[in-house]
Parts: C-alpha cells; sequence; structure tokens
C-alpha cells in the first residue's frame, strides 16, 4: 500500500469519457438551448475574448476525399510517385481504440487502419498515445492509454501500454511492460531499436527514471535501465541511448553508465537522432530572477545541433541552426533520420547541415512521413466551428482529417478517413501482456479471500473494493444532459440545490433513501468568502469524464453503470506483494464515481460518509457536483491556508484557482504532514509546468501559437499539467453529446477583457520552479550541477513540493481586469433542467399477447430509470443467470459486463464479443441464460428481444434446449439492427422447460463488436406450422434492387463491419403466397402466424461457398463479400428437420460469371458478342465453377434440412432484346443477345442439375423465371429489373472511396458518370420481385407443395 497525502486519494486510474473533439467550435456557443421561461441570460462584455473565435484548424472546410483524386496526383506529388515507398502515418483516438493511420505514396495517399490498439475492461472514453517510427519506416512503436490516465500522475507517468506495430501488414506485437505517456516515450532513432521511459511520481521515494530499450523487429525488449533523476526525451543511438540529464546531452551504455556529450543551456528537449549521427533538439535562453517577472508566453527557443565527431567524443560545443519562439517552433524527422525545423524560425546558419531541413511554410505541429515526401500539417477529427464534429454511435470510431503538404511540389492535400478495419484487429484488442495478472489468482490471505467472496453468476462483485457496485441493476447512474450539468453546477457553487432538487426515496428507482444534494454535502464556505467560478467547476467536469455521471456508453436520459475510475484490481505475487515496483498496483482500485471523479470516501471499508452518501454519488450528479464543489473547495481553504495564492486571492477569477485545481487532481500535502515527508509540504512537482515530463514549448490548451483555437490538444492531453487542462476548458468549452446526432458546446465558457489575456492564462513554466522548492529553472551553464540526473528538480526525489504565494507582479495583476471571469448562466429561478430521452425503451408488448416473457432483469423489480421510461415493474415468465468463466476464484468477464437503461423493459446487459478458443475469449468468456419458469410441451415459436443499441455483432449465437436439458438447437443472429426489436429464433417442439443461452464468443470477435442480452419470449403455437420456410441464397433472393433494406444488412460501408446483404422487405420470398395461403409470407412471419414461419438468410453478393456448409470465413471472398461477417447460411440455423420448404436463387457470382460477362460487354468502343472466346469463357465458368459448387451446396441444404422441398430459382434475361434505352447506354443489342444466351445456358444447366439431384432422391424441383420476365426487362415497359443504377443507394452500397471499390473500380471505370455503380444495377425492380414471388407460387402449385 502507498502512503497517501491528506485528502490526497483523489484521483489515481480513472477510465473515463473525454471530450469528443472539434475543430473550432465558435458557433457552439449560440446553439445552446435556453429554458421557456429564462431569465435574461448573463453575457460577456462586448468584444470580450470568449469561447471559440470560429477559425479552422488545418482545412476542416474543405471537401475531403479518403485519397487524393487520381487526376490530381501527377500535379501535387509529381510523376514519380507511383515508384515511392513513401507512407505517411498519423493517429486517432476514440473510444474502440487508439488508431494507427498510414498511407502509401504510391497510392495517392489512401488512409488505411494498420492497427488499433486497446485494452479489455478499461471504459475508456478516449485512447490516447505517442508513436515514433524506427529507421527502416517499417515500424511503428507506441504507447497508448486510456485518455483519463493523464488525469493520475502515477498513470502518467508509467502507465502506458505498449506495443510494437508492422506499418505494412498492421502486425501487432503487444510488449510485457507499460511506459510513461510523456510526449517523448518512446523515443526512434535511425535503427530498428526505441526506447521507453518510466518515471517516479510525488509519492515515490525515489526520483528516478527507467529507459526500457525495444528492438521493434523482434519485439524483445532489454533488461530496463534505472537511472537517477528524470532523465527526459530519451532515443536510441547504436547500442546506447541519448537523453536530456538536466542541462546537458548525455550518453548511455548498456550498463546505466552516463558519458557528457554535450551542455546545454537549459533541459533539452525534442531530441533527435539525425542520419548523419548528430543530435538536434530544442534548448531555451538562460532566465534570470528579473527575468521572470515579465510574461514569458514569448520566451525565444533554438535548434540546436551536436555533430557526430561531438557525440563521441563528448567535447564539441553544440552549433545553433535556427532561433524563434518557442511556443511556434517544433522538430520532426523522417525514418532515415533527415531532421525538420517546423513552425516559425529565423536561421541562424549559412548553410543547414546536410541531415537537417527547414521546409517552409512547415506548421509547427506537422510530422514528416517515413522518407520525408510529406508532411502531415493537421490531423483531428471531422466538423469546424460551423460544423460540430459528427456525432454517431456512442462509442463509434471518428472521422479523422488529416493534411498533408508535399514537399516537392509545395501542394497540399485535405483527406479523411474513418477508422476501422484494421487487419489484425484481435491483436490490438488482445489483453496487453502486462495486465496478464488482472482478474487472475494468487495464493495470498487476501487473494483467497476475494477468491472466497467471488460468484460466478452474479454480475455484482461482493469482493469489490469500491463502496457501490457495478452491475446492480437497482443503482445504475442516470446520465444528464451537459445542460442539467451545468445548471446543477450553478445551483451548487451558489448554494441553491437544496431549493431546487429535494429527491424522494428510490428516486429514479435506485433504491437509494430520500435526500436533498446539499443536505448530504453541505456547501462548504471559501476562507475569504466567494465562490467558485463556475467555468473552473465545469472545466473539471470536462476533463475529468466528459460530464458524464454514468459509463461512456450510456448517452444522455439512460442509465447504466456508473462511472467508476479503475474499478477493478490484481496484480499479486504469491506472497500478496507487488511484483515489480514499476508495475501498476491494478489491485488499488481509486474508486472514482461520476462527473468529478470523487474518490474520497468511496471504498467500501471506508467509513467517513455514509451508505446514503456514497450512493448518492454513484448514481445522481447533482449529489456528485455538490460534493466535488466541497473537494475543490477544500483544496482551495487548504492551499490558502498554506500561504499558496495567485495575485490578490480574489476567488472569483479563474487564474487564481491554479493552486486549488493542481490540489484537486494530485492532493495538497499539509505543513502539518512535513515531518512524514521529509520536511516538506505543499503541491507535488508531478503537476508543476516546469517538470520536464510537460513538453516545454506547449501553447495555452486548446490554443495554437497564433493565439486562436486548436481543438486538436484535447487528442494528446499528455502535454500539458492538469490545472492547465482544466482552465483550457473553462476558458474553450467541450463539444458533448446532448442526445444521439447533437453535438453543441457543453457549456458557456468564461471571458476575458481580451484575447491577449486569455493566452496568458498559461503561466510561464518557470513560475513555480525557484530555489524554494529546490528547483533550477535556469540550467544554464556549466557551473551547475553536473550530478546524474538532476533537472528542474535537483533533489534525489521529486519532493520539489511548491508551498509560495504568487505575486500579482509575476504573472498576472487581477485586479487590474487581465483575469478570467466567469458567467452564472442559471440563477435560482430555473428549476432542474429536464431530463432526456434518448433511446426510448420498449416497456411491454410486440409479441402475441400470450407469448412468455422471460426478461433480464428478475420480475417484480423495475431497472434504474426517469419515470416516463417505463413506470412499471418488470413481469417475467421466467430467470436469467449469468456464467462467468472462472479464473482461480476470480471472474474477469465482469470487468467486461455492461448495463443500459434501454431495450426492453428498459434495461440489457452487453459485453464484446472474442473469437472463439482464443485466450482472451475464454478468460472473459460470458454466457447469459434465459429459463421459462414452467414446462411447455409442443409446439412454440422462440423470440428475442435486440436493443436499438449497444448490439453490433453480426454474429450472435442463441443456442435453444427444447426441455431436454440439453442445448441441441442453435440459431444465428445479426443483431445490428438498430431498433427495438423481437426477432424469431425459430419454432421448436418442446417438451419440458425450455431455455436459451447466448456467450460472448464468436468467429469473427476481435473485442471491438458488442453481444447484448435482453429478453427473451416463448409463443406456444397451436401445432406445429404448416409451413416452416428457410430462404437463403445471393442478391436475387435478397432483394437486391427493390430497396427497403434491413438496416443490420445494410449497414457500415467503408469499415471492416460492413454487411451489404441487403435483405429486402420487397423482396420476392417474402411476397410469395404459398398454397394454402392468402397472406405473403412475409407477411405472415411479421404477424407471428401460428401458420408460417420464415428464416430469411440470403445475402446480395453470395457465392456458394458463402452458402455451403464450412466453417465462417471472413477472407472467402475480398472484403467479406456475399456474406461479411454473418456466418455461413447452411449452418445459420434456419435450416432444421421440421424445415419444410427452402427457396433459393444461387451461383451467378461463382467465378465472377455474371458481374465479369456484364462488365466486359460495358466497355466503350468494345462488343464482347464479336468476341470469340466470350461465350466460351463464361459457359465454362457455369459448367466447371457454378454447377459442380451448387451441386455441394444443395447436398449440404438436403442433409440439414432432409424432409423440405427445395426449389431452386433460375435468372432472367436483363435486358431487353427489341428496346435499347438510355439505361442500357453501354450494351449494343448483339452484346444484349449474347448475354442472354449465357443466361439461358445457367438456367439450362441448372435445370439439369436439379434433375440429376432428384433422380438421387434429394425432394428438389427447379423455377425458371426466364418466360414471365419477357417483356419485363430492363428497357421494356413496363420494366421489372434495374438497368445501370449509379449509387450509392444505402449505407450499404458502394461509396467513392471504400477499400472495396479502390479494388473493384466501382466508382472509378472510365465509363461511369458521376457516382457509383450501384449494387442495385442488373437486379429485379419491387415489380420484378412480386414478378419472381408469383413464378415461385405457381411452381409450388404445380408440386403439390402443401407444407407439413
Amino acid at each position: 500500500m502507498r502512503a497517501r497525502p491528506k485528502a490526497g486519494r483523489r484521483h489515481r486510474g480513472r477510465a473515463v469519457r473525454t471530450a469528443v473533439v472539434l475543430s473550432t467550435a465558435a458557433a457552439l456557443i449560440a446553439a445552446l438551448p435556453v429554458g421557456a421561461n429564462a431569465a435574461p441570460e448573463p453575457k460577456a462584455p462586448s468584444g470580450a475574448a470568449q469561447g471559440w473565435t470560429g477559425g479552422k484548424t488545418g482545412s476542416g472546410g474543405s471537401t475531403r476525399q479518403p485519397a487524393l483524386p487520381e487526376e490530381q496526383r501527377d500535379a501535387v506529388l509529381g510523376k514519380s510517385y507511383t515508384t515511392s515507398d513513401d507512407l505517411a502515418w498519423s493517429t486517432s483516438g476514440d473510444a474502440t481504440g487508439f488508431h494507427l493511420l498510414t498511407a502509401a505514396r504510391a497510392d495517392g495517399y489512401a488512409w488505411r487502419t494498420a492497427a488499433t490498439l486497446a485494452e479489455p475492461g478499461f471504459e475508456a472514453d478516449s485512447w490516447i498515445g505517442n508513436v515514433c517510427v524506427t529507421g527502416s519506416g517499417k515500424r511503428a512503436v507506441v504507447a497508448y492509454a486510456p485518455r483519463t490516465f493523464t488525469n493520475d500522475q502515477q498513470l502518467m507517468s508509467r502507465g502506458a501500454f505498449t506495443a510494437v506495430v508492422e506499418l505494412a501488414t498492421g502486425k501487432v506485437t503487444k510488449l510485457p511492460f507499460q511506459a510513461s505517456l510523456a510526449y517523448f516515450s518512446p523515443g526512434c532513432g535511425t535503427d530498428e531499436t526505441a526506447v521507453f521511459s518510466q518515471f517516479a511520481d510525488d509519492r515515490s521515494a525515489r526520483n528516478e527514471t527507467r529507459v526500457v530499450r525495444v528492438d521493434a523487429a523482434t519485439g524483445k525488449a532489454a533488461e530496463p535501465l534505472a537511472l537517477a533523476g528524470q532523465v527526459t526525451s530519451a532515443v536510441p543511438y547504436g547500442d546506447d541511448v541519448v537523453a536530456a540529464d538536466g542541462n546537458r546531452l548525455v550518453r548511455i551504455d548498456g550498463k546505466g553508465a552516463r558519458s557528457t556529450v554535450a551542455l546545454t543551456r537549459r533541459i533539452p528537449f525534442q531530441l533527435k537522432a539525425d542520419r548523419d549521427g548528430g543530435l538536434v533538439y530544442l534548448d531555451r535562453p538562460a532566465v534570470s530572477p528579473s527575468a521572470r517577472t515579465k510574461a514569458a508566453a514569448a520566451e525565444d527557443g533554438a535548434v540546436m545541433r551536436v555533430d557526430a565527431t561531438a557525440v563521441k567524443s563528448g567535447k564539441g560545443a553544440p552549433s545553433k541552426l535556427a532561433t524563434g519562439t518557442l511556443a511556434k517552433m517544433d522538430l520532426t524527422s523522417s525514418a532515415d533520420g533527415t531532421v525538420m525545423v517546423t513552425g516559425e524560425t529565423r536561421q541562424a546558419v549559412s548553410a543547414l547541415p546536410a541531415a537537417v531541413r527547414r521546409p517552409a511554410g512547415a506548421p509547427k505541429d506537422a510530422h514528416a512521413s517515413t522518407d520525408g515526401k510529406v508532411l502531415v500539417t493537421a490531423a483531428g477529427w471531422s466538423g469546424d466551428g460551423k460544423n460540430p464534429a459528427r456525432a454517431g454511435d456512442t462509442g463509434a470510431e471518428r472521422t479523422a482529417m488529416i493534411d498533408l503538404k508535399d514537399l516537392g511540389t509545395g501542394r497540399t492535400a485535405a483527406l479523411e478517413t474513418r477508422p476501422g478495419g484494421a487487419p489484425h484487429q484481435d491483436a490490438g484488442q488482445k489483453l496487453s501482456p502486462s495486465l496478464e495478472g488482472v482478474g487472475s489468482t494468487a495464493a495470498g490471505k487476501r487473494s483467497a479471500s476475494l477468491a472466497a467472496a467471488g460468484d460466478p453468476h452474479n454480475p455484482v462483485e461482493a469482493e469489490r473494493t469500491c463502496a457501490v457496485a457495478r452491475g446492480d441493476v437497482r443503482q445504475q447512474a442516470f446520465q444528464p444532459t451537459p445542460r442539467q450539468v451545468e445548471w446543477a453546477v450553478d445551483q451548487a457553487i451558489s448554494n441553491n440545490l437544496n431549493k431546487l432538487v429535494s429527491r424522494p426515496a428510490n428516486w429514479k428507482d435506485t433504491g437509494v433513501g430520500s435526500y436533498a444534494p446539499q443536505q448530504l454535502f453541505p456547501l462548504k464556505s471559501l476562507t475569504g468568502g466567494g465562490q467558485i467560478p463556475a467555468q473552473v467547476m465545469l472545466g473539471i467536469t470536462a476533463q475529468e469524464s466528459n460530464m458524464w455521471q454514468a459509463t461512456r456508453y450510456a448517452v444522455p436520459g439512460v442509465t447504466a453503470n456508473s462511472l467508476i475510475g479503475n474499478y477493478y484490481g490484481t496484480k499479486y505475487n504469491s506472497d500478496g506483494q507487488i511484483p515489480d515496483p514499476w508495475a501498476i498496483d491494478w489491485s488499488e482500485s481509486d474508486c472514482g464515481y461520476g462527473i468529478t471523479q470523487v474518490t474520497d470516501n468511496m471504498r467500501a471499508s471506508d467509513t467517513g460518509w455514509s451508505s446514503l452518501q456514497q450512493k448518492a454519488v454513484a448514481v445522481d450528479y447533482t449529489a456528485n457536483i455538490a460534493a466535488g464543489v466541497n473537494i475543490l473547495i477544500e483544496k482551495w481553504n487548504q492551499t490558502k491556508a498554506g500561504g499558496m495564492t495567485i495575485a490578490n486571492g480574489d476567488p472569483k477569477y479563474l487564474e487564481s484557482w491554479f493552486f486549488a485545481l493542481w490540489a484537486y487532481n494530485s492532493g495538497f500535502y499539509p505543513e502539518a504532514d512535513a515531518s512524514k515527508n521529509k520536511g516538506k509540504w505543499g503541491l507535488g512537482f508531478t503537476n508543476n509546468p516546469a517538470n520536464p515530463l510537460w513538453k516545454a514549448n506547449r501553447t495555452p490548451f486548446l490554443e495554437n501559437a497564433s493565439g486562436t483555437d486548436d481543438y486538436s490538444h484535447a487528442a494528446h492531453p499528455q502535454d500539458w499539467p492538469y490545472q492547465e487542462k482544466v482552465l483550457g476548458w473553462a476558458a474553450r468549452p467541450i463539444s458533448a453529446l446532448f442526445k444521439p446526432g447533437d453535438m453543441q458546446a457543453g457549456y458557456r465558457p468564461a471571458w476575458w477583457t481580451t484575447i491577449g489575456d486569455r493566452t496568458a492564462l498559461k503561466p510561464p513554466e518557470s513560475l513555480f520552479c525557484t530555489s524554494a522548492n529546490e528547483c533550477d529553472p535556469s540550467k544554464i551553464g556549466p557551473n551547475d550541477s553536473n550530478d546524474p540526473g538532476m533537472g528542474a528538480c535537483t533533489r534525489s526525489d521529486l519532493y520539489c513540493w511548491w508551498n509560495k504565494s504568487i505575486p500579482a507582479t509575476t504573472w498576472k495583476n487581477c485586479a487590474a481586469g487581465v483575469c478570467g471571469n466567469a458567467i452564472h448562466r442559471f440563477d435560482n429561478t430555473y428549476p432542474e433542467q429536464p431530463d432526456e430521452n434518448s433511446y426510448a425503451p420498449r416497456c411491454s408488448g410486440g409479441v402475441p399477447s400470450d407469448a412468455l416473457v422471460v426478461d433480464d432483469v428478475p420480475s417484480g423489480i423495475r431497472p434504474s430509470g426517469s419515470a416516463n421510461r417505463c413506470p412499471s415493474a418488470v413481469s417475467s415468465a421466467g430467470s436469467f443467470e449469468f456464467t462467468f468463466a472462472d479464473s482461480g476464484g476470480f471472474y474477469p468477464g465482469k470487468i467486461d459486463l455492461h448495463q443500459i437503461g434501454a431495450g426492453y423493459s428498459n434495461h440489457f446487459w452487453f459485453t464484446h464479443s472474442r473469437k472463439t478458443g482464443t485466450t482472451d475469449a475464454n478468460r472473459l468468456n460470458t454466457t447469459g441464460t434465459w429459463k421459462l419458469g414452467k414446462a411447455l410441451n409442443g409446439w412454440s415459436r422462440v423470440m428475442v428481444h435486440i436493443p436499438d443499441h449497444g448490439a453490433h455483432t453480426q454474429q450472435a449465437k442463441y443456442e435453444i434446449d427444447t426441455g431436454s436439458g440439453s442445448f441441441t438447437r442453435t440459431r444465428y443472429v445479426n443483431q445490428k439492427i438498430k431498433a427495438n426489436t423481437w426477432v424469431s429464433l425459430g419454432v421448436y417442439n418442446m417438451s419440458g422447460t425450455p431455455r436459451v443461452r447466448l456467450g460472448s464468443q464468436t468467429a469473427d470477435g476481435d473485442g471491438s463488436e458488442d453481444v447484448a442480452w435482453d429478453a427473451v419470449a416463448f409463443q406456444p403455437l397451436p401445432a406445429k406450422p404448416k409451413h416452416i420456410v428457410a430462404v437463403l441464397g445471393d442478391s436475387y433472393t435478397s432483394g437486391e434492387g427493390a430497396g427497403d433494406y434491413s438496416p443490420e444488412s445494410d449497414a457500415d460501408h467503408g469499415t471492416d463491419r460492413w454487411n451489404a446483404c441487403r435483405r429486402s422487405d420487397n423482396a420476392w420470398s417474402r411476397k410469395v403466397v404459398l398454397p394454402g395461403t392468402s397472406t405473403p409470407l412475409g407477411q405472415l412471419s411479421d404477424d407471428w402466424s401460428s401458420t408460417a414461419e420464415l428464416g430469411f438468410v440470403a445475402c446480395s453478393g453470395a457465392m456458394t461457398r458463402n452458402v455451403w456448409n464450412s466453417p465462417f470465413d471472413a477472407g472467402s471472398q475480398s472484403f467479406g463479400e456475399g456474406q461479411f461477417k454473418e456466418i455461413n447460411q447452411v449452418n445459420s440455423g434456419v435450416l432444421t428437420p421440421e424445415t419444410t420448404l427452402v427457396m433459393l436463387t444461387l451461383g451467378g457470382n461463382d467465378g465472377g460469371g455474371f458481374t465479369n460477362a456484364m462488365m466486359d460487354c460495358a466497355g466503350i468502343g468494345t462488343n464482347c458478342n464479336e468476341d470469340p472466346n466470350f461465350l466460351p469463357k463464361y459457359k465454362g465458368i457455369v459448367d466447371q465453377t457454378m454447377i459442380p459448387n451448387l451441386s455441394s451446396t444443395l447436398s449440404d441444404i438436403a442433409l440439414k434440412a432432409p424432409n423440405a422441398q427445395i426449389v431452386l430459382m433460375g435468372y432472367p434475361e436483363l435486358l431487353s432484346r427489341t428496346v435499347k434505352c438510355a439505361g442500357s447506354l453501354y450494351y449494343m443489342m448483339p452484346e444484349v443477345a449474347a448475354l442472354a444466351e449465357l443466361v439461358n445456358h445457367a438456367d439450362s444447366q441448372q435445370e439439369k442439375l436439379v434433375g440429376q439431384l432428384k433422380t438421387g432422391g434429394m425432394k428438389i424441383a427447379y423455377a425458371n423465371p426466364v418466360d414471365a420476365f419477357v417483356g419485363h426487362a430492363g428497357c421494356d415497359d413496363p420494366e421489372w429489373i434495374n438497368k445501370i443504377v449509379i449509387g450509392p443507394n444505402g449505407d450499404g452500397d458502394f461509396h467513392q472511396g471504400d477499400p472495396v471499390t479502390k479494388v473493384s473500380g466501382s466508382c472509378t471505370a472510365d465509363w461511369l458518370p458521376e457516382g457509383c455503380l450501384s449494387r442495385e444495377s442488373f437486379h429485379p425492380k419491387s415489380d420484378g420481385t412480386t414478378g419472381y414471388a408469383n413464378v415461385m407460387k405457381s411452381r409450388l402449385t404445380a408440386l403439390g407443395y402443401t407444407g407439413s
């Protein structure tokens, strides 16, 4: 256990939400709603600097493509681009992971996702990280972590996960250690090695650094080197490491011995090893004590270099290459070691060394591609000041905007990409080796006692450390809107919450007793009077939690598990000790709850608060804010009592809260405890702006070097100390989700008199570094101490704690009107703001009145939620139980189990799918089982409710026990329906108590897709349905071309989740009227008829290999075509011994036959009919590929459905033989005749095959649609078949820039007009599917089919 400062257990390892980032956001301010009877809203003075200015970052407003258009590539990249090996790279982070993006010059810098890195069990709102590229340009070395690791000094210092990614293949090798999130870790040189750094923190006994050298080619790490002091900016150099060591550059050998390379003026940073063996870095001039009396926002900087000879000898003097304003300059380098000076600088030498360049017009934050051909000049999320960031599903990938500048031509490109589809997605989501102990067993007394308390079925952990459990249906947190949060902050800081809020017992069915928020947490008085500025507290809510009380999976108005920082524990040796003092002690749960991440008194063992207080903090945003406000007041009072004030210490100004915010994050060490802390007291060094962990040339958070907006900072918050981030959020509000699809500024921003006053919100870095805290701000010459590792903090530990006031003369004199001012938007005339009602639940119904519904919540329980969301308690006809995989008495699957107040009866559970049989899948395996409360004897339909979000897997495997006690039947469901919908799992003859179970493992699982458990229903039927129908096949059966596609089968173009099966409500199989019925089959199915059951799994693009009996293989066709991530149709579960009828079309896609034939004939100026090889070639594909494959597939179908009548339908002629029209522009009449001959050949061969199979005993028939379509082909009137259709039409259709269209040419063929060739081309329209249905009806009547 670690020693803690008083009230210092505020923040450790929280996993919470981050800001959804915009490029700029001025327009957001005006978009905030105002109450109907609102009092006049206070406003900033005219001309004040407030909020977002409306300027753009990069090229936010330009039209963007995923790649440079081919017609522009020669001009932008030069004519030789196709032979280049150059690779641009960038990163983007969101709730799904940290994405490493790459783009090859030879492909016009078409962006793709090389890897997505994340760890299971972390409820991260956004993943962040640092990347460097090795000397070969082949590998990226990565440190990545949840964004909120930057809120915790231990996790910031050494908690990031580490990995190596092969840029070409996307192969991910996760490394078995953690590292710092400091901007320079990892560091790469000119070979294949990299260096990660780890650092001590305020509570560490020693001021120490560890560097870990990694061979990126093998993924092997050398023994860590422990070094005294803060050794920063480490990079590999030959067999050694070079780094900043105080005011000098040092070379560190394999045993940790240091030798001086060169003395520097101050602590050097941004160290780059160049291709000629030199070292290039940024340095700063000396700062005398008198100079600190001036605002240091414009400190000069210099680009310095030590040549190879001096590096080896340690005797050379650094040379100055360029100078400029430090905050406006930076360095980048290509993989080969060409260093580039970016930003605004003045060259200080007549000629730069060959290994150093100074590209004209290169923005400060630009970074080089692998060969240095281009600079990535801007990278951020989609949106700008006038168009907020696109708001998709909660937790979805965010579209990344990336700007490039070609250094040869000087031309630029504005591109974008949506991350996803990493080639090794499962490896990127696989558990880091550094976490292998999490949730695992250990011998020790504590582990044994916890294991004994574990329960393999209850999602509520009796063994938890934190006070309020996850997984409790009755104690979910309510997710407020940002408007509600701002209202609550305004009322809490002014002591008005009790006037406006009184929670009755069991508020929102949370099971909590009655209370008023500020009765539980009476507002403390500020020493000296006054109140907290609203934007200071709002900035805390933005940085701590993204203004969220519940987990990131819940949108406003919805309930879910409380947002809890680092809830789970774990890594112990058999003696119960932490095996590595540098490893994170996950067992010491942070227990930070809700919006303000309240930590104190929130452990189960804490006795400072009552259970009522703990629960209120966990579930109610108003109570959480009331508690958080008091914590901040306590920090103000502590620092003020210690004599620590800014200027005159007037609390109405934002800058006055700098010390209190510092303490809010990392605790305050009171003077009374100095004897316990080596005589030191005050504020720890980790958040000190002088700490070299923070990038020295940083600008104010969310502001660029020009003083305008820069929201890209939110993507790498690890460059700023906590208090600078909070004040940055106060000045420029977070973009927050008010409801799905609605992003706005989260709150009103603070204001300053001038823009310059706001820029000076960031203090000079040397302000808190003096002899008073044994901190040396100068590091200016050889007379200073060269003791190893003595950086700004000169102590052998990091106890350079600050406890002095800051006079008005050294930073800001608030009395002179230069400080930030709050806007108190809601006075006490405003009532509590209304709840949102996102994702409204289905409270009951949707199934026949006699159906027996088994919910995922016990009967009699009302899940937490607003009163308008389902006022009645759950009525369940059975039970639901989880089973979690046992890992030595611990159940790690609980880590990744989540609940949401939506779906059926306002509650469902979900986890993330993982690939069957893998280590992670087995350890995290979670199975949910529904059991009816009584036996059934006879036929019943089994139905499952799919919620409208949080259900994404295309392979939900439901297993059915018909009463025998064994799960003997299986049905796969694509859950991504995006609506509260009941789906049939089939009809079964029950003979006992039925059960249904669903597990978290799938054949395609990679940790990124949700598997949801909601309700199940059993519909007793009077008898076996007369018609149990399975519909399989390709696009002609799915209904491609007829529109109205089911959402799960028409989704996510351009991503690895793409599904274009395009099953239409207008498909012929749904329109067919079966013999003995008078209603279309689809309508019977929709009405839960006792007469008919329909299993419809046909998929556009399907080949026979996507249908027949074989294991799932996403690569059976390129880009998953014809199957996507759905299970093979024969194995989907729709075929059973009880099936009475199977209908399908199939074979036309095999060998590319029909599609390629159509394309061959579409060419301008060619006539496929004149090609003597055309018909022999494609008839050969029919004879040698289609027919043999079809024979095997039909045999597989017959084995699965041995009692069914199988009817194979053929294909019609596509274009009129007598009428030519605009839509057949590219087809001459002789070509139409040739295509018709091919179709008729295929039909005759299929019919011949059916005859052979029937002779062999198969119950099969053939239906030929050709005659029915005569006079109704494309160009005929009436026309039943689409001609050429230009798309995209639907989300699953071909879109410009999608990976599949780059290969297929569906959007780039020279004969295409503007747009893409739609999948609907040459497929039946709705009238055509009606014609098909009539052909099938006639054939079934002729066969004498009557069902069972």
